[in-house]
């Protein structure tokens, strides 16, 4: 991804998440605050209304008082004058006609006059109006107003007690008012068409409702209205107002934002309680809050164009002030990488960061130039070192051949008629006194021929030429031979010289060279244990990394391998040693050392022979009782 995609996607999704946050935010406070708002709005048109239905209650508490202290003074007796009753009820009604009927019941519970003259009725005493107006009180009946009735038979009945001179009850004033014209449908809440209003009796029953009433009675209104989570709430509440959320009446998959009032106590009775009046006004939420809604999509499309606006700036601010810029100079680094050092690097007028790497870029191609023209002078100058570093190792080959060749030439002869003078008779006899002089010879021309092929054999290894020719040899007949070769030098300083095969088969490799190695590793030995109780083992096994401990850093292979081990009770060699044994021309410092001399290349050409094998060799230092060499081969070709 490109520098300019990387930072225009970082900074959009910053100023994404931060206008996301801010609108979160925002959205959250003020549509809680207006929430807030819209339901102070409807709990106090609530509050109003059930304020308005307490008064009317109360005004009509103070009519039906009025009419009976009024009909006890203009009759002045007893009350037995039903005529005249009658006529008193009629102006009454013509005076106030929000009331339906006044109605003068007997202290048996049968009508004796109303507004319309002296009519009797059936029987009425078991009535909740009769039978609490009858112990003195002024009760409100709400039964005749079920919301399953239709809207012209909906009516409160309202009783009170009527008394004669002697201020006993002798009978019942009752008036009958319907609910809808004078409360519910005069202007003021219920006006608002999308406003659900409902009045319920302090038991829940419904009075009125402005639902559908065959919607409500399908739904069981009667029921759920008792169990609305907001009128049980009211209920418990010391406080006048409630409002809560929950699910619609008759629609479960919509929330209604409910509203409810209680009556304050106006009359005073045994069922004062059932008597308080509870108003739930109620209001579909998408229609309560449709403004917040609005607001709140408004706010949602305001914060998109900002958006929007903002990632048009920040892709021409991006383009412009920085990937412009940066792709100049990336362009100027591929030229430059191209080889065209003479590139001039123009910086932006902008004094920035970018402004500074383009500076510092265009003094980098400057150095650069200056370095590669120096480095070509010095490269001519390689070149032609080069050429006679070559012309050197040509005359250094041509060296070492004709050294080995004329070490070697004259070696041969020698060798040959020191044999040929050592053998008695074949030249005339020699005295003691001559014989040991051709035995020194025949010992010299024997050191100096492995001294040459000793450095012969470390300059080709160098040079990678030492030649290999690879089989399959077998491990007992490989080692035996060895040994075989080697008795006569044992057996003459009384060595003892054993095999220990622990493992059988072939190992892969040159058996001359691998032979050179054992040839050499056990004349090591051999110089550094004592004569007569000196013992040397060469022991052959499976190869286990776990089972030896390794002192030169090399590592084991992962292929099949053979463990061969050199071990001798001599004097052994100490740890610090170790790490120099390897080296070119290192001779441990002894008294033996002395006395048998050597070149110190033989354990050198021991590790080339071995590693060229792709095996390891090392000493091990766990072993205390002389010195131990170990070194591995592998099973088989691992081309």
């Amino acid at each position: 991804m490109k520098i300019r995609s990387k930072l225009f996607v970082l900074l959009v999704s910053l100023i994404l998440i931060t206008l996301l946050a801010a609108t979160f935010v925002s959205i959250n406070v003020f549509s809680t605050a207006m929430i807030r708002e819209i339901k102070a709005h409807l709990e106090d048109n609530t509050a109003n209304f059930m304020n308005r239905i307490s008064v009317d209650t109360s005004n009509r508490v103070s009519d039906i008082r009025f009419l009976g202290e009024s009909m006890n003074i203009f009759l002045n007796q007893s009350g037995t004058d039903l005529v005249k009753k009658s006529e008193l009820l009629k102006k009454f009604i013509a005076t106030h006609k929000d009331y339906s009927s006044v109605s003068i019941y007997n202290k048996t519970g049968v009508k004796i006059a109303d507004n319309k003259g002296i009519r009797l009725s059936k029987n009425v005493s078991n009535e909740s109006f009769f039978k609490n107006a009858i112990q003195g009180y002024i009760y409100r009946d709400d039964t005749q107003s079920n919301y399953l009735k239709p809207s012209k038979d909906k009516e409160i009945v309202l009783s009170g007690p009527l008394y004669d001179k002697a201020g006993k009850i002798n009978e019942i004033l009752v008036f009958r008012y319907p609910l809808n014209n004078n409360i519910i449908e005069r202007p003021g809440i219920d006006s608002q068409s999308k406003l659900g209003v409902n009045l319920l009796s302090g038991d829940g029953n419904v009075i009125y409702s402005s639902y559908d009433n065959t919607a409500l009675a399908n739904a069981g209104a009667a029921t759920r209205f008792a169990h609305l989570p907001i009128y049980h709430q009211i209920k418990d509440s010391n406080n006048i107002v409630e409002s809560a959320i929950s699910k619609d009446i008759g629609s479960p998959s919509g929330n209604t934002l409910f509203v409810a009032a209680k009556e304050s106590g106006i009359i005073r009775s045994p069922d004062s309680i059932k008597n308080k009046w509870v108003l739930i006004t109620a209001m579909n939420t998408q229609e309560a809050f449709k403004e917040v809604l609005s607001l709140r999509n408004m706010f949602i499309i305001i914060t998109a164009i900002v958006l929007a606006i903002s990632i048009i700036v920040i892709y021409i601010v991006v383009d412009r002030a920085i990937s412009s810029p940066l792709t100049k100079l990336k362009n100027a680094a591929i030229e430059i990488g191209k080889g065209n050092l003479d590139l001039v690097i123009t910086s932006p007028s902008t004094v920035d960061e970018i402004g500074e790497l383009s500076s510092q870029f265009g003094k980098m191609r400057a150095r650069i130039r200056a370095r590669t023209e120096e480095l070509m002078r010095k490269d001519k100058e390689l070149e032609t070192a080069n050429r006679a570093l070559l012309e050197n190792e040509k005359s250094k080959d041509e060296f070492i051949s004709m050294v080995s060749h004329e070490l070697k030439t004259p070696i041969v002869p020698i060798k040959l008629y020191s044999d040929m003078l050592a053998k008695s008779g074949f030249m005339g006899n020699l005295n003691q006194k001559q014989h040991k002089a051709v035995q020194t010879i025949r010992k010299c021309v024997s050191k100096l021929e492995l001294l040459v092929n000793d450095i012969l054999d470390v300059y080709k290894l160098d040079m990678g030429k030492l030649k290999f020719s690879k089989l399959d040899i077998d491990i007992a007949g490989l080692v035996d031979e060895t040994i075989l070769e080697l008795k006569p030098l044992t057996n003459e300083k009384q060595i003892k010289l054993e095999a220990d095969f622990r493992t059988k088969g072939t190992v892969y490799c040159d058996p001359k060279r691998i032979g050179q190695v054992f040839s050499n590793l056990i004349k090591n030995s051999i110089d550094f244990v004592p004569e007569k109780d000196g013992k040397i083992i060469v022991r052959s096994e499976e190869f286990k990394d776990s089972n030896n401990n390794i002192s030169n850093g090399s590592s084991a292979q992962s292929s099949p391998s053979v463990l061969f081990t050199i071990e001798d009770n001599g004097i052994g060699i100490s740890e610090g040693l170790v790490d120099k044994l390897f080296q070119k021309f290192y001779q441990i410092d002894t008294d033996s050392t002395v006395k048998h001399g050597g070149t110190g290349l033989g354990l050198v050409i021991c590790k080339g022979i071995v590693e060229a094998h792709r095996g390891k060799i090392w000493v091990d230092i766990t072993y205390t009782k002389g010195a131990s060499v170990k070194f591995t081969l592998p099973r088989k070709s691992e081309d």
